[in-house]
């Protein structure tokens, strides 16, 4: 039943879909055997273009479910990179030695990016640079809050010398450390995110 219910909209799209297609395609042999009998199939013909423009209409409908479904998950995208782009500038700033201390860090957000990759709506060709980039996105963001979460049990459970913490944070900046595939990652969805929004 929960099946049922799940596809319901694809399940009257297609029956809508082949009823007015076979529809039509009996509009055209009534309007041929009108023809063949001498007579001015006007009623087949009035109906097969009244059939043409319901297909027609229920194509369009779709399409611009799908355009509008793909502009809204855009936007979100957009929104939740934006807050994470704001950590670089703040928790994610290099501190000098005296400002190394125990801290929390803020998690990246990933949840509309789950969403997006669950739901398929960027699998598409015209997508598949999007789709590649989110997909680097989940992994290097996943990574760098699951790093987050070790730094602040090793730090909080159990007091580490202030040394440990300074490791740490070279380790945190350095140029094969856990931000930089997730700034990378961030910076080449910005550029799609925008590139997306011009087209």
């Amino acid at each position: 039943m929960r099946l049922l219910r799940r596809h319901s909209r694809s399940v009257y799209a297609v029956v809508t879909f082949a009823s007015l297609a076979g529809a039509l395609f009996v509009s055209i042999l009534w309007g041929a055997s009108a023809s063949e009998g001498g007579r001015t199939p006007w009623e087949p013909i009035i109906q097969g273009l009244a059939l043409t423009a319901a297909i027609s209409g229920v194509i369009a409908e779709r399409r611009a479910t799908a355009r509008e479904r793909t502009e809204q998950m855009l936007k979100a995208l957009a929104t939740e990179h934006r807050k994470n782009q704001e950590h670089w500038g703040g928790p994610f700033r290099r501190r000098a030695a005296h400002e190394v201390s125990h801290r929390l860090y803020p998690r990246l957000l990933t949840t509309t990016t789950e969403t997006a990759l669950s739901s398929g709506i960027f699998s598409s060709a015209r997508y598949s640079d999007l789709h590649a980039a989110l997909l680097e996105w989940q992994d290097a963001a996943g990574e760098l809050n699951r790093r987050f979460d070790l730094a602040e049990i090793r730090s909080y459970v159990g007091r580490i010398p202030h040394s440990e913490l300074l490791t740490w944070e070279e380790a945190l900046h350095a140029d094969d450390g856990p931000l930089k595939p997730a700034e990378t990652a961030l910076a080449r969805i910005r550029e799609l995110l925008d590139r997306a929004e011009r087209d």
